[in-house]
């Protein structure tokens, strides 16, 4: 589980031939109008109900999320599913044992943003990326972010995605904000 405008944003940058030529240069303009497709977004947002519960026939909206946890365990006679949030994958050793009920021995995360070919302009679209207020807050008040995230924690992603780079200056990178590096 992630929150959905930072999904899409890894989603762009994961499935990148898809949206754009290797030969074309990519700015935040073209990252912005992606993300304010309502398609993709809404898919993001339903995907709990149009594709997990259909063919497990759990309902994660059944009951509270555990926040502070980070995680839950979801079964039924027919399913067993844990989910957790983006948030606390660093626990995934402990919730691993718990779902699995036995020791894990070691976790190795292979699928890290920092070491892919877009890292660069992928790290300054994460902090550059600014979005239509009224956008973002539809986003962190749907349905899915109430169940999985708190008022704060909704809060901050709608100060996250609707600074401006000058409200960011003191806290994030000071580099070249107008555009990012091509893929060639």
């Amino acid at each position: 589980m992630r929150e959905p405008i930072g999904a899409m944003l890894s989603s762009i940058f994961e499935n990148y031939s898809y949206f754009f030529s290797k030969d074309g240069e990519v700015n935040l303009t073209q990252y912005r109008d992606i993300l304010l497709m309502r398609t993709a977004m809404d898919l993001i947002q339903q995907w709990f109900d149009c594709e997990l519960k259909p063919f497990t026939g759990i309902d994660v909206f059944e009951k509270p999320f555990p926040r502070d946890q980070g995680y839950a365990i979801y079964e039924n006679k027919f399913s067993r599913l844990l989910l957790y949030r983006y948030e606390a994958l660093e626990k995934l050793s402990a919730m691993l044992r718990e779902f699995l009920g036995c020791e894990v021995q070691s976790v190795i995360n292979r699928n890290i943003g920092s070491s892919k070919e877009y890292a660069e302009a992928y790290r300054k679209a994460k902090e550059h990326l600014q979005l239509p207020a009224d956008f973002v807050a539809k986003h962190c008040n749907s349905r899915m972010m109430r169940h999985f995230y708190s008022e704060k924690e909704r809060q901050n992603f709608q100060v996250k995605w609707t600074r401006s780079d000058d409200e960011r200056a003191d806290t994030t990178f000071a580099g070249d904000a107008a555009g990012l590096p091509s893929f060639r």
